[in-house]
């Protein structure tokens, strides 16, 4: 067993309201762990289905491929963020924002 150091590896909560999302982003230095801690959000990898997040269930963006998340559209909640890179430039590449149709698609639609 060894523990190891956190280097630039960061949690962070963020409360999204009904609707609400992040634009489309890329993390280039590892994954990224997303997790609901209350509500149900929505995910999508760059030509990917739409994913309903749900609380208690891990969600995992590989590194380097663009991607966008966010509450659901009639359900906010609280959504953990884990990933290498707080602090590190350009360890986040942010995109465009995610368009209405993007973000109202149905569910399992790419």
């Amino acid at each position: 067993l060894e523990d190891l150091d956190l280097g630039n590896l960061t949690i962070r909560r963020f409360r999204f309201p009904a609707g609400s999302r992040l634009g489309w982003h890329t993390h280039l230095n590892g994954p990224q762990l997303l997790m609901m801690e209350s509500g149900e959000g929505r995910l999508q990898e760059q030509g990917g289905p739409v994913i309903d997040m749900l609380p208690n269930v891990p969600y995992v963006t590989p590194a380097g491929v663009p991607h966008w998340h966010g509450a659901a559209p009639d359900s906010g909640g609280v959504q953990w963020n884990i990933y290498d890179g707080i602090g590190v430039p350009g360890s986040v590449r942010w995109e465009r924002p995610v368009t209405d149709e993007e973000y109202n698609a149905p569910v399992g639609s790419r």
